[in-house]
């Protein structure tokens, strides 16, 4: 009795770390594009990773997560369907060790930079980000 009682709290706790609210996911097309390229476009791994969402507004899920920097997407996988982080200013994710924010920039030159930085430093006058980019070089056909 105590093993499947062990086995239930398991498999239930297990599930309701792994849900994220509607509201906080839109679904996503798999990109197939870049799966015999060399390298990765995401950070870190192509796995996913044990990671937290922080949402001001409600509440801090914990799920596995990757962050696709070419479409500057942060993944989530549930029922055999990927969907991604809906983009705002009040919902923050930590993967390992890395605090990804969805930031609306303006450069000096007035062009809009929106999209996931990681914070670097933080203090009560500044904060420091970091843009993850990648670069994509079609393979050359060999003659």
């Amino acid at each position: 009795m105590k093993i499947f009682t062990l086995l239930l709290y398991i498999s239930v706790s297990s599930t309701l770390f792994a849900q994220l609210p509607k509201s906080l996911i839109t679904p996503l097309t798999k990109v197939s594009d870049f799966d015999d390229y060399k390298g990765s476009i995401y950070m870190d791994s192509k796995n996913y990773q044990e990671a937290t969402v922080i949402h001001e507004k409600s509440r801090t899920y914990d799920v596995k997560l990757r962050y696709n920097i070419h479409a500057d997407a942060i993944e989530f996988t549930s029922a055999n369907t990927t969907y991604e982080i809906k983009k705002n200013l009040t919902t923050h994710v930590r993967i390992d060790n890395s605090y990804l924010y969805y930031c609306n920039f303006t450069d000096q030159y007035g062009s809009s930079r929106n999209g996931y930085y990681i914070l670097i430093e933080l203090t009560d006058r500044y904060r420091i980000y970091k843009k993850l980019t990648v670069k994509i070089i079609k393979p050359q056909e060999r003659t």
